[in-house]
């Protein structure tokens, strides 16, 4: 990220909140192995939630006590935060979706049909459910946050809302990109 920020806005200085941690996978896993709330979401910086997430993945979790995480659609944004079009992120046909196996979820997530993976950055966690979940970049390199979310269903499904409750970041850093090298560093 700090990358992205000194060459796409040089105007801004970038903070990090544990300046120490090296990359992408040992901050995203530092923060839910420290949040002490029943619910959490680590929302890349490049990234925004839309003004009703909050709400309806609060309700989500209502519905569904035992999910182990909710995702939402997307829209896709360029680099100045526009929409690159009103095409959603990802399809599902449902308005609500549960996955409760790995074979599904993971055919689903990474969406072979349409081109795209769904966003990874919007994923809201169940900490009275999950038990150390950790993102490894060695378990998948590219995918391994389709193996990061195929893993935590073994502690309860993944609930996915097809509304565009949040808004993504295309760039060249995705996780999903054809990098051969690891993203996060």
């Amino acid at each position: 990220m700090k990358t992205i920020i000194e060459s796409d806005y040089s105007s801004l200085e970038y903070l990090s909140w544990y300046p120490g941690l090296p990359d992408f996978f040992t901050h995203f896993n530092t923060m839910i192995a420290r949040v002490d709330t029943p619910f959490f979401v680590l929302l890349q910086d490049d990234d925004w939630l839309e003004p009703d997430f909050t709400k309806r993945v609060i309700e989500q979790f209502h519905n569904t006590p035992l999910a182990a995480a909710i995702g939402t659609n997307a829209y896709p944004i360029d680099g100045r935060g526009e929409r690159i079009s009103e095409e959603l992120w990802f399809s599902s046909g449902k308005a609500v979706e549960t996955f409760d196996n790995r074979r599904d979820f993971t055919l689903k997530y990474l969406s072979l049909d349409l081109g795209r993976a769904a966003p990874f950055s919007n994923y809201a966690y169940n900490l009275n459910v999950l038990k150390n979940p950790a993102l490894d970049w060695k378990k998948g390199r590219n995918y391994c946050d389709a193996v990061f979310l195929a893993g935590i269903l073994r502690f309860g499904p993944i609930v996915w809302i097809n509304e565009p409750l949040a808004s993504v970041r295309v760039h060249d850093a995705n996780i999903s990109t054809d990098r051969q090298d690891n993203p996060g560093s």
